[in-house]
């Protein structure tokens, strides 16, 4: 939802710094890979109920998420590397629940409904980009409630207030459907036009 706010805020930021990067060696994808090394690490911190590292790997990997796509648009983006991007990023916001509540438990209940909601987001959001191919529709954002800025800050909260992960996850599961809902409205329009 404001996803594209925050892009124009640090994007010029990350560009600015990428043909170093770049130049140092790291490409988008070690770049990517390294973002999914420190995600998986924040999701094995919070298995372990250590939710302040947690949060600090999560932020590092984001911070490197955010730069392997700077650096791939300095130095020319590749399908592959869009591929990898994107299910990296995805293979870390699953991971989470699923990782937190084998150090919390008690929680257990509120995980699966999560990530059930995700499924159902992700598989719109993916139709969606499949239907406009076919029919030869603008493929843009897809939209909805739930982006990667609202997925981040749900992870955050969620370190920063582990007692709360219930109620976190039930009402951005919600919002996850929510999203899921308005995404399937626009690929039945589209299907209609």
């Amino acid at each position: 939802m404001i996803d594209a706010l925050l892009r124009n805020k640090i994007t010029p930021h990350l560009d600015r710094i990428a043909p170093r990067v770049a130049q140092s060696g790291l490409t988008a994808n070690k770049l990517t890979l390294l973002a999914l090394g420190f995600g998986l690490s924040a999701c094995f911190f919070a298995a372990l109920a250590i939710y302040p590292l947690a949060f600090v790997f999560f932020l590092a990997s984001r911070f490197f998420d955010g730069l392997d796509g700077a650096v791939a648009r300095s130095t020319g983006e590749t399908n592959l590397g869009s591929f990898l991007d994107f299910f990296c990023d995805f293979a870390v916001f699953a991971a989470f629940p699923l990782f937190f509540v084998m150090g919390a438990p008690e929680h257990f209940w509120s995980a699966p409904v999560l990530l059930f909601s995700y499924v159902l987001m992700m598989n719109a959001y993916l139709l969606h980009h499949l239907f406009a191919l076919r029919t030869g529709a603008p493929q843009g954002a897809v939209g909805g409630i739930v982006e990667n800025t609202e997925m981040i800050v749900f992870i955050l909260l969620c370190c920063l207030f582990p007692m709360g992960f219930s109620a976190f996850a039930i009402f951005f599961a919600l919002m996850c459907l929510a999203t899921a809902g308005l995404r399937t409205l626009k690929i039945i329009q589209l299907l209609k036009a």
